[in-house]
């Protein structure tokens, strides 16, 4: 998947790239395996919040064939758990989006 990553570039450590593509990209490319790597071109925000305590929102969107735009956004105090909060959502839109287009193209 072409991934392009934006967020507070002190951040963004090849470190963090590395947790990136272990609990999110990997993932969620095995779930679109079957679309041309053309149209797996998606944005991911990564926002380290302010407010007491801090914390991460995420959100992710990308356009699959049909126009269809998948998005998804998770807050969460970790990093980590963010990611994998996020890529659990993404995950269940993929799965209906796929339904969807098995259902049509049966029909």
């Amino acid at each position: 998947m072409n991934l392009q990553i934006i967020g507070d570039k002190s951040f963004l450590t090849p470190e963090i790239k590395e947790i990136i593509e272990e609990h999110f990209t990997n993932k969620v490319d095995m779930l679109l395996q079957n679309f041309s790597p053309e149209v797996k071109t998606a944005k991911m925000r990564i926002v380290r919040e302010k407010f007491e305590g801090g914390g991460f929102k995420v959100n992710f969107d990308i356009t699959l064939p049909g126009k269809e735009l998948l998005y998804s956004e998770n807050h969460h105090h970790l990093f980590i758990p963010a990611l994998v909060g996020l890529r659990e959502q993404l995950e269940k839109q993929i799965k209906k989006y796929k339904a969807e287009i098995a259902t049509h193209s049966v029909g």
